[in-house]
């Protein structure tokens, strides 16, 4: 057994960069703050929307999101010849992360799990 602290820290990083990194990048969109090619579209065709259907589109998108991060973090755990380390430079400990978890996904989900506990945006109603 490795660190316990490695696979939250895990969890931490994973929730805040894939999933709500990604979310942000959305709901910045649409307020018209991103500037990459085509966002001033995205959000101009957002603006015109009603309220219900902006609402209904932000609630997809992060349906959307937890979707994906979740086929992402499956895929990890059902690839054999994948190993997802983390090693503390302070103390040398290697964790194995697949191995100490008690499945990534079910980590990532459940009740008490990264998403509601690291998460800065609630899980969409959608789903």
């Amino acid at each position: 057994m490795g660190d316990p602290e490695a696979l939250v820290q895990f969890g931490r990083r994973f929730v805040e960069v894939a999933r709500d990194g990604t979310i942000e990048s959305f709901d910045r969109t649409f307020d018209g703050k991103m500037t990459y090619p085509g966002a001033d579209t995205i959000a101009r065709e957002y603006a015109g929307l009603g309220e219900s259907q902006r609402d209904f589109v932000r609630q997809l998108v992060t349906a959307i999101v937890d979707e994906a991060v979740h086929n992402s973090l499956s895929a990890i755990e059902q690839l054999d010849w994948v190993t997802l380390l983390a090693v503390d430079n302070e103390t040398g400990v290697t964790t194995d992360l697949k191995v100490d978890g008690d499945g990534l996904t079910w980590m990532l989900e459940d009740e008490g799990g990264w998403v509601s506990t690291f998460g800065r945006y609630p899980r969409s109603t959608l789903t």
